[in-house]
């Protein structure tokens, strides 16, 4: 049994290149096309690392020599291309001038990275001739680049935008990789420029030809820059914009909702905040008829031309002091919400801030993660107006800072709190005993003075308690402050917000702001929300008795249709044939029949895939261990019957290197347990294949046919069977119009397995025991 993998080698290369100019694309490379696989199934961080070691220790000196000898010492760490590639980018992203000699003569590495130092060359080129080298095929593509020194939402395209970077061809598809920002002093936006996904990588680059946008839809120019920008950190943390999808929201009420998204782990870490800018009031000489036309500087309108916004007739003609007012912050379920009023028409920069809380040492500090442009044609109803008491940094509600102190809430869970002037209320928080705590209460007229008498609190058994009334009607801010019990008064701070709402009636004409924010964000989910969301926002309506106007109705009729839509989705998961069943029939029973239409298909789809997967499994169950032990058992066996278990352990990730040791293949099936071949055949999920090793596999049984490997072992036989199935399934998981339908093939394939499957005699044992295994003498001595 082998004991390791030989080196990858460089093949040699012409001589005779002019490395002075690298053609952007060569005429035999495959056409651009949607990558076939996710990221994360190509690109595997541990072992990047262990190859980055290798990387940057190669010496100097070694850029001296031939392109050949360099990239034999730069990617004598790397099992596959993807390893070389990262290899080169990686290098590339620490070199520095400084490294750059007069060693080594115009033909090799350092002479190229002189030719980039004297601008005669750039990072980009030298890219794409290390990978050419190496027999990786890699483009230059020409673009347009939206950076954070410019990442406002423009109208045009600017000179400054220009850029270039590559795209390289790795298992069967095209990738980009953006070469300068491997000079980011930043890992992860280093790791995001390497191999990106397209619909990731779109919010920052726009290739000159669309297909090299590698989507199904590629976006137009106009489309690009009008996307909200999206920080290079935010896209690498799974953070996403929910709503909206344009950067650039126009709107004639004044009014914006904006929300993001984080996955689980990132959201209960990350801080979130704003910035909201006045950029230019639109004034009354740019009404026309009523309309406001703005313009640019070109004068051309910004605005598409079945999209002017009415303009009220009087409105005032400069942006309200402390903008960042007008803006009411929340945190519910990993998403932040953003409702904004436009207090003046104009046009206004939005900028939401945000970084993990672990890095954050002020709020005002952290970096941009995604940034808007709004624009409001019209002031907004009277009462949208009145400002919030404060703008509070951590926002309203409880967020992840409160969480990371080990505090939670046990009461109020929203960001406000409806309160009659004759009422007093009790918010409670578990919290652990070595804190301190203050509370204040403020009003945007009300001094702070006169509102002490009016909330109190007191902490006991890990529970603290916040006593709150208000004097009189009117919007109140109660901001709760905690510090270490050894800490001094300056240690204090804040840790939860919320705005309390005061009001003896309820117009049903004009609602006052926090309460008409719960009937439109209870609207808004109803139609375009996700279930939690709905769910959130319906607790909410009810808990401040905002009037019913059929949204309740509405709302539960939603997320019955979530609950069966999630039903169909997670049985999918769950490769339970009888869950999967009931889940389709209640489906089909609702009224939500025709919405559900696509899952219901996709459920039944999956079902016959089952079907077809049970069909494949069940000559493998009856494979006797008896049996599993006499292959294994061989000393030296039958090439095909190697070949054959060397496919089965493909399908597994096992690399095709270390199954060429029939040693390596016999220690694998001694494995018992989960480890067991059977077990692993059986839990075997073909969306778990890689198309590499499909294609391996395939080479390798492409010799034989199921009659060769029945004669040489008809146990053999069934596995080589299961091998071509699942490599069928992966290349061309076919789907069925019915479960019905679908049953013939089941039947097809039990009875391709049962012909396959010959149950082994005792003479057949004795026939494979003469052929394999060593004699009785050999085996004693």
């Amino acid at each position: 049994m082998g004991s390791g993998k030989s080196k990858p080698k460089v093949k040699a290369r012409p001589s005779t290149q002019d490395y002075k100019k690298v053609p952007s694309v060569l005429s035999e490379y495959p056409p651009p096309k949607v990558p076939s696989s996710h990221r994360r199934d190509v690109v595997k961080p541990e072992r990047l690392k262990r190859v980055s070691r290798t990387a940057l220790m190669v010496p100097v000196d070694a850029m001296a020599e031939s392109y050949d000898e360099f990239l034999n010492q730069l990617t004598r760490a790397a099992q596959d291309d993807v390893e070389k590639v990262w290899s080169i980018y990686i290098w590339l992203g620490s070199m520095t001038s400084e490294l750059v000699t007069s060693q080594g003569g115009s033909n090799t590495p350092m002479g190229y990275l002189r030719m980039v130092n004297d601008r005669k060359g750039d990072m980009t080129s030298f890219f794409t001739l290390l990978c050419r080298h190496c027999d990786i095929p890699c483009v230059m593509l020409h673009g347009v680049t939206r950076t954070e020194s410019a990442c406002q939402i423009e109208a045009a395209v600017t000179d400054d935008m220009k850029d270039k970077w590559a795209a390289v061809y790795l298992q069967g598809s095209w990738r980009h990789v953006h070469v300068t920002r491997a000079r980011d002093p930043s890992v992860k936006v280093k790791n995001h420029f390497f191999l990106t996904e397209p619909d990731e990588f779109i919010f920052t680059c726009l290739p000159d030809i669309p297909e090299w946008q590698l989507l199904h839809t590629p976006l137009t120019a106009h489309e690009f820059l009008n996307q909200p920008f999206c920080s290079p950190e935010m896209l690498s943390n799974g953070i996403r914009i929910v709503n909206p999808k344009t950067g650039r929201i126009r709107k004639k009420t004044g009014k914006v909702f904006i929300e993001i998204s984080a996955p689980r782990q990132v959201g209960q870490n990350l801080a979130v905040s704003f910035v909201l800018r006045g950029l230019r009031v639109i004034e009354a000489d740019s009404c026309v008829n009523g309309f406001a036309g703005v313009k640019n500087n070109t004068e051309k309108d910004i605005y598409d031309d079945d999209e002017e916004l009415e303009v009220s007739p009087s409105f005032p003609t400069e942006f309200p002091p402390l903008l960042e007012r007008y803006v009411y912050q929340t945190t519910k379920n990993n998403h932040v919400f953003f409702d904004i009023v436009l207090p003046v028409p104009g046009i206004y920069q939005f900028d939401v801030l945000g970084d993990l809380l672990d890095n954050v040492d002020d709020f005002a500090d952290m970096p941009v993660m995604c940034q808007f442009k709004l624009i409001s044609g019209n002031v907004p109803f009277p009462g949208q107006l009145d400002p919030l008491p404060i703008a509070p940094s951590l926002g309203w509600g409880p967020t992840p800072y409160l969480s990371k102190l080990g505090m939670k809430t046990l009461s109020h869970r929203g960001g406000h709190i409806y309160i009659n002037p004759e009422d007093v209320i009790t918010i409670k928080f578990e919290t652990l005993d070595d804190y301190q705590f203050k509370v204040e209460l403020h009003h945007d007229i009300v001094t702070q003075d006169h509102l002490e008498d009016h909330v109190s609190h007191y902490a006991e058994n890990g529970i603290l308690s916040v006593t709150l009334s208000v004097p009189a009607e009117g919007q109140y801010a109660l901001l709760v402050y905690a510090k270490r019990e050894d800490g001094s008064l300056e240690d204090y701070e804040n840790v939860c917000n919320y705005l309390v709402l005061c009001s003896n009636q309820a117009s049903t004409e004009t609602e006052r702001y926090p309460k008409r924010v719960l009937r439109e964000r209870l609207e808004q989910t109803t139609e375009s929300g996700t279930y939690d969301e709905l769910w959130a926002a319906l607790e909410d309506f009810q808990l401040h008795n905002v009037e019913d106007r059929g949204e309740v109705d509405r709302a539960n009729q939603k997320l019955h249709y979530f609950k069966l839509r999630r039903g169909l989705l997670d049985t999918l998961k769950r490769r339970n044939m009888f869950v999967l069943k009931e889940s389709i029939h209640q489906a089909r029973s609702s009224k939500f029949e025709a919405e559900l239409q696509p899952e219901i298909q996709k459920a039944e789809d999956y079902m016959c895939r089952l079907q077809r997967l049970a069909g494949y499994l069940h000559p493998i169950e009856k494979l006797e261990s008896k049996v599993i032990y006499e292959i294994r058992s061989y000393r030296s066996p039958k090439p095909v019957i190697q070949d054959v278990l060397t496919a089965v352990y493909l399908m597994f990730g096992e690399p095709i290197e270390y199954l060429q040791e029939w040693g390596y293949i016999q220690v694998l099936m001694a494995q018992s347990g989960k480890d067991s071949l059977q077990k692993k055949i059986a839990s075997l999920d073909p969306d778990d294949v890689a198309m590499s090793s499909v294609k391996e596999a395939e080479d390798v049984l492409k010799p034989y046919d199921l009659r060769a490997v029945r004669e040489a072992s008809p146990g053999t036989a069934a596995l080589y069977v299961w091998v071509q199935n699942i490599c069928k399934e992966k290349r061309d998981p076919t789907p069925r119009d019915s479960v019905t339908k679908d049953s013939s093939n089941t039947r097809k394939s039990l009875d391709t397995f049962r012909k396959a499957f010959i149950p082994m005699e005792n003479s057949h044992l004795k026939r494979m025991r003469r052929e394999h295994l060593p004699t009785v003498a050999g085996r004693r001595a």
